[in-house]
């Protein structure tokens, strides 16, 4: 079993809610401890706990909008968290 940390980025748009535009592989772990140490030495915070982590960072989104206000005519917020996805290893 391998664990993923994978980077989500959502928008949301007024009275529709979140939708999700991106779902990317940042790393692989062999343990849960190692991707805890990893998102400790990236300084992601952590909300909740084992496989229902999920991590953020302090960083602007301002890059990802204007690359959407290319397509999208009504204001929006966007977000973005890591979470850990599980994936068995066939042998």
């Amino acid at each position: 079993m391998i664990q993923i940390l994978a980077r989500e980025t959502n928008v949301e748009f007024a009275g529709t809610g979140k939708f999700r535009i991106e779902l990317l592989p940042v790393a692989l772990f062999k343990t849960h401890e190692s991707l805890l140490e990893y998102c400790h030495r990236k300084g992601y915070k952590k909300n909740g706990s084992g496989l229902d982590a999920e991590f953020t960072r302090e960083e602007d989104l301002k890059p990802v909008r204007d690359r959407l206000k290319r397509y999208v005519d009504q204001p929006f917020k966007a977000y973005e968290k890591f979470i850990i996805l599980e994936q068995e290893l066939k042998e």
